[in-house]
């Protein structure tokens, strides 16, 4: 399946191709490596501007079938103009499922869903992939199954989901052939673009896939430009050199072949100041053309000896452009520094409209003399002589919905945008701006304002551009776009806009773990509150920063800001931000172990919840509640509520609250001892974690996760959760989770008897929970340190005493502190650990006497798999 590139012609004769054979070798070469081996191979191409980059790469395209068996080509190009993260992806995913450029939404939609269905062998997986994935590259499907609306944008991200979506579709598709993958101009592509082509050279290892990346540049710039890119482990560079004064010479050789007369003066003039660029070739032709010393209008064309010796050319490119643009007429100039300001593609309707207001500012008359039929077909005649010039080319289809025209080179129409006097540039892109108002994305319009130098108005369009790209879960670009809006609306003329942007800011640092950015987000969102005297607003921001600092472990700090969170709830009577407080504040108290604090206040906001109607809060509420239960060891109720609360959660959509209440039936599955049932349930809310993005909820269940495969013996697969947990949980910040899982991991080190590395993780979780205050986790590391230090006694050690005194107090100060917590499952736990160690030592009355409590309290709580565990230690004793 191949879409033609630009078709290359010099007053509508065929350029051959010429020189780069060595490069199109390789090209053909590594394409057959990846099919022979079956693996995902990665090109970044660099070259100068003109170069030969692009040629380079259709003719590689256009002739592969005469070398390889049957490939899938899809190719595309970055654009210069603003443009959503993943336009470039949805470019090349319509090309595969063969939708038009130029078809409606409605039936690229049907199109992509149709495609993918082929692909992937099932109309349900095409429907449920096409929905995905059309979310994130900007054909949403408004009343999908998969992606319902949800009202807490917060959780809104479904980049990772779409992505494993993209690998399984391309992975398929490679059973059917190969893919040959180019991208074009990727010095212009988003950060978001260059990551996902790493992520695809790793997950598509295995599959026959060639991925070409060309870009304007050198092999040093990559650095410092595609900083993205350094992730990609296997990629090996291109550098385009000058073609050699011999090919240079043949191209210009080849170029004037239906020319007559003596052109050795042209190839000695072209290949002295083309410098081996392609590009810089056609240029001094064309100047050549432009002059008068050759005459393409005659068929052979006609070589003026005279003017060719008389025609001094500059040695360089942008100074040949701005030697043929001095040539232009007035109207043609004026037209194509209008086609530079409207973009890289333009129609006769946005050029009409700039030249009526130009002529209209400088001669009223114009007014009297409206003939629009007049001034379409002048316009049209101006495009069609450009496009003759070799300087525009017509293009089919545009998101103008018009056949438009587009510049044939860009540096072109960058050297024109170079020479607009600034007065004149700001005046165009204003009226620019206003005409695409209702035509064009917030980003393109943001661009126009602000070369326009209306910063304000260029605010409020990248705020819409950052809220469009957040609904789009395209988290990182609705960021650079609210910093873009912050950067352009002042605090005097702006504060509540200003007010909500570091609102929104905060929320999207909160969901991807950089929590100090997220409270630095908030604490300007606080400030701009109390300068507007806006006390529900304020309350939301000290709500916000509670809840950062309790995920943290600072659990006073977190209190501190609930509370005057609350009273200026309380001074507004805003129902539904007091209910938030008390739940916050009772979660808080759970997580302390402050149980009857903890329901108390989770209850009291229930109850709020409950008056106010608001189902989606009501469920969190619920949720806690059910966490609260647990934590008492009364696993009926915890269960009833969690499902309660999950069957509201899912009919009201709500993905994240979904996600924690399954890590919370997960626990209560894996305190019941159904092991398996933990497992399942975790991987599902892994899976949503990951579609929302929440980082701190990926580490806490790839941490529970990993628990649970050490109680299955699977302690390889443990240890790369605790991995990637712990990696995570630094970086949030989340030092309650960093405990348990450096816990669990020295759990995985006991487990294989390596004493050292469980004893120093045990250590370090019991400091880091510590330094939190996380009394429930201190307790469990001592618990954890106890097994170590009894997991020790049996050999000649000389410090055998010193580690069983150790063992006996570890045990002894996790027993009181789960007692003094209220938290008799944990308590049951750490007994039964404690009374295998007495039975070691030989105490075995009292570690009877442990095992029978421990006993009596698994029957009460249905704690069945403990109640096993001690009856088993029991009989062998």
């Amino acid at each position: 399946m191949t879409a033609p590139f630009t078709g290359w012609a010099f007053y509508n004769r065929s350029i051959p191709f010429v020189g780069r054979a060595k490069e199109l070798h390789f090209l053909r070469e590594t394409m057959r490596t990846a099919i022979e081996k079956r693996s995902s191979l990665t090109l970044l191409m660099a070259g100068a501007q003109g170069s030969g980059k692009t040629r380079l790469l259709s003719e590689f395209c256009e002739t592969l079938d005469q070398h390889v068996d049957a490939v899938t080509i899809i190719h595309t190009a970055c654009s210069e103009d603003p443009e959503p993260a993943y336009a470039v992806i949805q470019r090349l995913l319509r090309q595969r499922v063969y939708s038009d450029p130029d078809d409606s939404p409605q039936v690229a939609r049907a199109k992509l869903q149709e495609g993918l269905s082929q692909i992937l062998k099932s109309p349900q997986k095409g429907e449920e992939a096409a929905h995905v994935i059309g979310a994130l590259i900007g054909l949403p499907f408004e009343d999908s199954p998969y992606l319902p609306q949800i009202r807490d944008d917060e959780t809104q991200s479904i980049e990772a989901r779409a992505k494993e979506w993209l690998v399984e579709v391309m992975r398929q598709d490679t059973e059917r052939a190969p893919i040959l993958c180019v991208i074009d101009h990727l010095q212009l592509a988003s950060p978001e673009v260059l990551q996902l082509i790493c992520f695809l050279e790793n997950a598509l290892q295995d599959c026959p896939i060639l991925m070409i990346g060309a870009y304007t540049g050198s092999k040093a710039s990559r650095i410092a430009a595609f900083k993205p890119l350094r992730a990609l482990k296997r990629a090996k560079l291109i550098e385009l050199q000058p073609l050699s004064d011999a090919e240079t010479a043949r191209l210009t050789q080849a170029i004037l072949t239906p020319a007559q007369g003596e052109i050795a003066p042209v190839l000695k003039a072209v290949t002295a100041n083309a410098f081996g660029n392609p590009l810089s070739v056609e240029q001094i032709l064309q100047l050549y053309i432009e002059r008068g010393a050759i005459d393409p209008s005659k068929d052979p064309w006609i070589l003026d000896p005279k003017l060719i010796s008389a025609s001094p050319i500059a040695s360089d490119l942008q100074t040949q452009i701005e030697s043929r643009l001095s040539r232009l007429k007035e109207n043609e100039r004026q037209i194509l520094d209008r086609a530079a300001v409207l973009g890289e593609q333009f129609d006769c309707q946005g050029l009409e409209m700039l030249r009526r207001f130009e002529e209209g500012v400088r001669n009223p008359e114009e007014y009297f003399k409206w003939d629009p039929q007049m001034a379409q077909e002048e316009c049209l005649r101006i495009l069609e002589n450009l496009k003759h010039r070799q300087i525009l080319q017509q293009k089919s289809v545009s998101d103008l919905k018009q056949g438009c025209y587009c510049f044939r080179h860009q540096v072109e129409r960058q050297v024109l945008s170079q020479q607009i006097a600034p007065a004149r540039k700001r005046s165009l892109h204003m009226r620019a701006a206003l005409w695409l108002k209702d035509k064009a994305d917030p980003a393109r319009l943001a661009q126009h304002w602000d070369l326009a130098h209306c910063p304000e108005q260029a605010g409020l369009c990248y705020q819409q551009a950052g809220d469009e790209a957040a609904k789009q879960r395209a988290l990182p670009e609705a960021l650079a776009f609210y910093q873009n809006a912050l950067a352009r609306l002042p605090e005097a003329t702006a504060p509540r806009t200003r007010l909500e942007l570091f609102h929104n800011q905060g929320k999207i640092h909160r969901i991807l773990g950089d929590l100090n950015s997220a409270i630095s987000c908030f604490e300007q969102m606080l400030r701009l509150a109390w300068i507007l005297n806006d006390r529900i607003q304020g309350g939301v921001a000290l709500n916000k920063l509670g809840q950062i600092h309790r995920t943290r472990g600072e659990f006073d700090l977190a209190l501190t800001q609930f509370n005057r969170a609350l009273t200026l709830f309380k001074a507004v009577g805003d129902k539904r931000g007091l209910a938030a407080c008390y739940d916050d504040m009772g979660r808080t108290d759970l997580m302390r172990g402050e149980l009857d604090s903890a329901e108390e206040r989770i209850t009291e906001g229930l109850r709020l919840r409950q008056a106010l109607g608001d189902k989606r809060s009501e469920a969190v509420s619920l949720h806690h509640l059910g966490i609260l239960f647990s934590s008492q060891g009364n696993l009926k109720s915890a269960l009833d509520t969690q499902n309660k609360a999950l069957q509201i959660a899912r009919a009201q959509n709500d993905e994240r609250t979904v996600t924690d209440i399954l890590q919370s039936l997960g626990a209560i599955a894996y305190q019941k001892g159904e092991t398996e049932q933990s497992v399942a349930l975790w991987e599902e809310a892994l899976q949503l974690s990951r579609i929302t993005s929440e980082r701190r909820m990926q580490g806490v269940l790839l941490n529970n996760l990993a628990e649970a495969l050490i109680a299955l013996h699977r302690a390889d697969e443990a240890e790369r959760h605790l991995a990637e947990a712990c990696t995570i949980l630094k970086d949030v910040g989340d030092k309650r989770a960093l405990a348990d899982a450096l816990r669990n991991r020295s759990n995985v080190h006991l487990s294989r008897g390596t004493y050292a590395k469980a004893l120093e993780d045990a250590q370090n979780a019991l400091a880091v929970a510590q330094s939190a205050d996380a009394r429930i986790q201190i307790a469990q590391a001592q618990c954890t340190l106890g097994q170590i230090y009894s997991a020790t006694l049996y050999g000649e050690l000389p410090d055998r005493p010193d580690r069983m005194k150790k063992a006996q107090t570890a045990f002894q100060s996790a027993l009181e502190l789960f007692k003094s917590l209220g938290l008799p499952a944990e308590w049951a736990r750490a007994a039964l650990a404690e009374a295998a160690f007495l039975a070691e030592q030989g105490r075995l009355s009292e570690a009877k006497t442990s095992l029978e409590q421990v006993q009596k309290l698994c029957e009460r709580l249905s704690l069945l798999d403990l109640q096993k565990r001690a009856e088993r230690i029991l009989n062998a004793l």
